[in-house]
């Protein structure tokens, strides 16, 4: 279940709500305060709370054989909080340490099941000559959802599964994001055991903002 908070509200119905907490972080929608119930689809971009390990990859060295520097050490599903006692927010800001650190070995802070663990990789020397950890990362992630309500304070919750990575299978750790508008090109009606799907398309462009996530 994930819980959003936006700057506006759209739906037509009115109706008392429960005792339902933005576990996000935001203002709470409280007992007895009245909701606005939508269905209105929305487009939704989350940065993760740190840069997420989504797999672990095999590298070409300089002198041609299959190396995994990771292997072993990393595991998909990590954190990478901070490279070298420098804490990182995006994957460009770890492709900019690796670039800068000529293949000496990286100590990593990463978050692993909610602890805290440290460990360090030595970089492989790739045969373009640059150096790489054999991480598949990434800071962000898009999809398409529905608005399930709109408190009278400006918060709303987007009631539903957990959000998971689609490689390593496991929960998310969000920090943020941004709401956007969206448009509809397929509805995947659900089925018994089978979750139903919308596809759509989202615009990233700063008119089409409704929000932020938090």
């Amino acid at each position: 279940m994930f819980f959003l908070m936006m700057s506006m509200a759209v739906g037509v119905t009115d109706t008392e709500a429960a005792d339902t907490k933005d576990k996000a972080g935001g203002k709470a929608v409280q007992a007895g305060e009245r909701v606005t119930i939508s269905g209105e689809t929305i487009g939704v971009y989350l940065e993760t709370a740190g840069v997420l390990v989504a797999d672990i990859g095999t590298l070409n060295d300089s002198s041609g054989n299959h190396v995994t520097p990771a292997e072993h050490i990393a595991r998909a599903g990590d954190y990478i909080q901070k490279v070298n006692d420098e804490t990182i927010l995006t994957k460009s800001q770890l492709i900019d340490i690796m670039r800068e650190n000529h293949g000496d070995e990286v100590a990593l802070s990463v978050c692993r099941d909610g602890e805290t663990i440290e460990y360090k990789l030595e970089p492989a020397k790739t045969e373009d000559g640059s150096y790489k950890l054999g991480l598949w990362v990434r800071d962000d992630l898009q999809g398409i959802g529905t608005m399930t309500y709109v408190g009278e304070n400006g918060s709303f919750g987007a009631l539903g599964h957990g959000i998971s990575d689609s490689e390593s299978g496991s929960l998310l750790s969000l920090s943020g994001g941004t709401l956007y508008k969206a448009g509809i090109l397929e509805v995947k009606k659900g089925q018994s055991g089978s979750p139903g799907e919308l596809k759509g398309s989202i615009c990233y462009a700063d008119s089409e903002i409704l929000g932020t996530i938090r």
